[in-house]
C-alpha cells in the first residue's frame, strides 16, 4: 500500500497544507480486493488520534479526509487487518499544516507563485518583490488590486491555481500584454515564465493594440524617465518607471516597476513578438 496526503506543496519530501483546510488522504493497494476496509489513524502531538475507515474501491484506491485545525505535523497511519480475502498490510505518511503569513507559509507561497509564473523570490521574508508578484497574481485572477496575500491567495496558490492563461501558447518565446488585467507576461514553451504588474496608456493616450516585434532596446534612463526600455513600435515600449499605478495611467507605454525592469530587459530579445490586447 502507498499512502499520501494530497498537496501541491512540498519541501525536501515533506508535504504541506494550510491550517483550516480539509486535507485528503489517498491510498493505493496492489494487488487489491474491492470492498476491503482500511483503518486510517490521524495523529497530532498531545492529542488523541482520530480514526476513520475507508473501503478499497475499484482500481485499489481509497480516500479519507480530515481538517487541519492546528499548525502541527499530522501523521497518517493506515492499516488493513488480515481477512480471508487479503493479508495484513500498512503504510504511513504525513503532512505539516502552516498558517498563512507565518515564516514557512511565506516560503511555500513564494515557491508556489514561482511555479505559476510569478517571480516572487525565495526565503521567508516579506519583500517588495513578493508584494509585486502578489499584485500581479491578484490582477490576473480578477481579485482586488492590492498587495496583500490574504487567505484567498494562499488557498489558490497552495492548490496550484492562478497562472496567467496565455492567449498565444503556441507562439514560442514571446510577450503578452493584457490591458484588461494590467499585466505583462513573458512566455516560453507554452507557459507563463514571469508575470508582472503594468500600467498601460490612460484613455486620452491609449496603448496601441496588436501584434508587434521588439525592434530596439534602450538601456539606462532616458530624458522622459523611461528606464531599461524595450521598444515594439514607434515610441511605444515596455519600460521601467518610478510610478506604476494599478490602473491605466501612462502616456501609451507599458510601465513596469523599476525594480523589475532589468530582469525584463535582459529576457526580451530583439525581434521577439509581443501581443497587446484589450
Amino acid at each position: 500500500m502507498s499512502l499520501q496526503v494530497v498537496s501541491k506543496m512540498a519541501v525536501h519530501g515533506r508535504s504541506y497544507v494550510l491550517t483550516g483546510d480539509v486535507a485528503t488522504v489517498v491510498g493505493r493497494v496492489a494487488p487489491y480486493v474491492a470492498g476491503q476496509v482500511v483503518r486510517v489513524r490521524i495523529s497530532t502531538p498531545g492529542h488523541r488520534p482520530a480514526v476513520a475507515r475507508a473501503k478499497i474501491g475499484v482500481g485499489g484506491t481509497f480516500k479519507t479526509r480530515f481538517r487541519t485545525r492546528r499548525a502541527v505535523t499530522y501523521t497518517v497511519y493506515a492499516r488493513h487487518d488480515a481477512t480471508p480475502e487479503q493479508a495484513v498490510f500498512a503504510a504511513k505518511t504525513g503532512a505539516t499544516a502552516v498558517t498563512p503569513g507565518k515564516r514557512m507559509a511565506v516560503v511555500l507561497l513564494k515557491q508556489g507563485l514561482r511555479a505559476l509564473g510569478y517571480p516572487a523570490g525565495n526565503g521567508p521574508a516579506l519583500t517588495s518583490k513578493l508584494d509585486r508578484s502578489v499584485l500581479a497574481f491578484r490582477k490576473t485572477n480578477g481579485m482586488a488590486r492590492i498587495y496583500a496575500a490574504d487567505r484567498g491567495v494562499y488557498e489558490m496558490v497552495f492548490a496550484g491555481r492562478g497562472a496567467f492563461p496565455l492567449r498565444y501558447p503556441k507562439a514560442g518565446k514571446h510577450v503578452e500584454a493584457d490591458l484588461s488585467r494590467q499585466v505583462v507576461v513573458l512566455a516560453y514553451n507554452g507557459r507563463p515564465v514571469a508575470t508582472y504588474p503594468t500600467s498601460s496608456g490612460k484613455p486620452s493616450t491609449p496603448t496601441v493594440l496588436g501584434h508587434f516585434h521588439f525592434y530596439m532596446k534602450g538601456p539606462g534612463t532616458n530624458a522622459k524617465g523611461m528606464y531599461m526600455s524595450n521598444y515594439f513600435i514607434r515610441g511605444y515600449a515596455v519600460h521601467g518607471y518610478p510610478e506604476v499605478p494599478t490602473y491605466a495611467a501612462s502616456h501609451g507605454c507599458l510601465r513596469i516597476p523599476n525594480a523589475d525592469a532589468v530582469a525584463i530587459f535582459n529576457q526580451i530579445d530583439i525581434g521577439e513578438s509581443i501581443w497587446v490586447y484589450p
